[in-house]
């Protein structure tokens, strides 16, 4: 078990480097296991440089946002809370097929626009290695509007 913690271990050491080389990090944060653990090491490899914003909108389940309170402050994070409707998206009312990709899209215009206008120069998710695997609309979005998923690029 030795080994594979150190690989582990290793695995850490590089995500933390990469993430302070990037300088700042705006996090796409729910409130969930995976979006939490990209914000505590955004937050341990660049202190101030991090930004936990979760979005608001009729969608997200009530619980949701009290949740992702809890965890930053937790964390140690700054955390925004942004409105955000999804139901004002072109075409996103009639439940097209694409409907997830449209949604994914505009989530992360919306936040790349956000984090230049706060002075963070990239945008994270909580995507892992896995979600990469299955067909999932949303991977099309990240990968159009150039979200980082740290979890994922260090496996």
């Amino acid at each position: 078990m030795q080994g594979k913690m150190k690989g582990y271990s290793e695995i850490l050491r590089r995500l933390l480097e990469d993430l302070q080389r990037r300088g700042s990090l705006l996090v796409s944060f729910s409130g969930g296991v995976d979006s939490s653990v990209v914000a505590y090491l955004a937050y341990k490899a660049l202190k101030d440089n991090s930004l936990a914003v979760t979005i608001k909108s009729p969608l997200t389940p009530s619980g949701e946002i009290e949740d992702a309170k809890k965890v930053a402050k937790e964390i140690g994070i700054k955390h925004l809370i942004v409105p955000f409707n999804e139901l004002e998206i072109p075409g996103f009312n009639g439940n097209p097929p694409n409907r997830c990709y449209l949604c994914k899209k505009a989530r992360f215009r919306f936040l790349k626009k956000l984090a230049a206008k706060k002075g963070f120069r990239t945008v994270a998710d909580g995507t892992i290695l896995d979600d990469l695997k299955e067909y999932w609309p949303g991977n099309k979005a990240l990968k159009e509007e150039g979200i980082y998923s740290p979890l994922a690029a260090h496996g």
